[in-house]
């Protein structure tokens, strides 16, 4: 027994020697580096050490036109894509220029209308925008890629000068565009020339005869000057029919009475004998009392419940001294807070409030203006705003 215990205490101190032994063992030294790879090797580890540089771009923004043209080509899609299945009516000229013409002659033109849509397209309307331009369409019914001519006679006024009138053609839904406008132009050639251009009368102060007219020819043609006529014959002239000259002086009268009745306005037509010219018209106007500037007042946009304040100018044309009347709201949108001397007349300051419970986009009411001593001097002025 004590013979196995002292082999197995040799064999664990054998087991320990050897440990110890192992231990005690030197570390291999690491393999010598050559002196160039050890500089390769630390210029490789600079370089992974240092980020690279990063180079910023900065990405132009559009200009003010660019973004503009970018919202119309966003707009013209848009347009083309709800065309797709509908006609679409288009015009080989938008104005047809007649250039320099002579005045009262009839001039023919012809526009080319094409479907360029998808569908059959129809023409609904053609309207001028004056007596003087007539129009003639045989087919209104376009099938798609079909084109039809219109015609148009135009005839020239009497005036002098450059004119431009409009043809509107509509077509039925969902056809496109919904109103197609062309136009005519021409520039009517001066033959006989009229001082003043333009006649303007009052309804009281200054003789009945304080005005005349002075027609003349620009290419000396002697002329008669056979009738005349007015608007609600309101003017009188002293004519010598039988006098034929290139310079006619006429003296001009008013019917106060009927200028009374018709105070809008209109238009003188003088009867010639001129070669080519053989009418010739201006327009006259009525100068009234009393008038308001501005004559329709826009107020600042407000929320409904909210007022906004401006200014109205109550003034005399005839520069006579008057006193203003009651002054009343329609609809009781709009008040006077306070009222000004001016040296012509009179400034009102006004306030205009929407009703809380408003649905109107432009709100709007007239203010009616008395003045006083004056039944025919009241003013009615409009008066509006916009909604946010």
């Amino acid at each position: 027994m004590k013979r196995r215990y002292g082999i197995s205490m040799v064999l664990l101190l054998a087991g320990l020697l050897l440990v110890c032994w192992g231990c005690e063992q030197p570390k291999p030294e690491p393999a010598p580096v050559d002196s160039d790879q050890t500089e390769l090797l630390s210029d490789e580890l600079d370089m992974t050490a240092v980020e690279p540089e990063v180079k910023k771009t900065t990405v132009p923004q559009p200009t003010p036109q660019q973004r503009l043209n970018q919202l119309r080509e966003k707009v013209q899609q848009e347009r083309t894509s709800r065309r797709d299945d509908a006609g679409l009516l288009v015009a080989n000229e938008a104005l047809h220029d007649f250039g320099e013409v002579e005045p009262q002659k009839k001039l023919q033109a012809s526009f080319e209308l094409t479907n360029t849509g998808t569908q059959d397209l129809t023409i609904k309307d053609v309207q001028s925008s004056c007596s003087c331009l007539a129009t003639n369409l045989d087919n209104k019914v376009l099938k798609p890629g079909q084109s039809v001519p219109m015609a148009v006679t135009f005839t020239t006024p009497d005036r002098a000068g450059r004119v431009v009138k409009n043809v509107r053609i509509s077509t039925e839904v969902p056809a496109k565009p919904e109103v197609l406008v062309l136009q005519v132009a021409a520039r009517v050639k001066q033959y006989i020339q009229v001082e003043p251009e333009r006649l303007e009368f009052r309804l009281r102060g200054g003789p009945d005869g304080d005005v005349s007219l002075t027609v003349s020819s620009t290419d000396n043609q002697p002329f008669q000057v056979t009738n005349y006529r007015s608007s609600s014959s309101v003017i009188q002239l002293d004519l010598d029919r039988q006098a034929s000259q290139t310079v006619h002086k006429i003296p001009v009268r008013v019917d106060r009475e009927k200028l009374e009745k018709s105070p809008q306005g209109g238009v003188l037509t003088l009867d010639l004998s001129h070669p080519t010219s053989k009418t010739i018209s201006l327009p006259y106007r009525v100068l009234l009392p009393y008038s308001a500037h501005p004559t329709v007042r826009r107020f600042a946009a407000i929320q409904p419940g909210q007022s906004a304040t401006a200014n109205l100018d109550i003034i005399s044309n005839y520069e006579e001294p008057f006193e203003l009347g009651e002054v009343s709201s329609e609809k009781g949108y709009v008040k006077v807070t306070q009222t000004d001397k001016l040296p012509n007349g009179y400034q009102l300051h006004l306030e205009m409030k929407v009703p809380p419970n408003s649905t109107q986009r432009m709100p709007s009411d007239y203010l009616n203006v008395k003045i006083k001593d004056d039944p025919a001097g009241t003013l009615r002025v409009l008066c509006y705003t916009m909604t946010r």
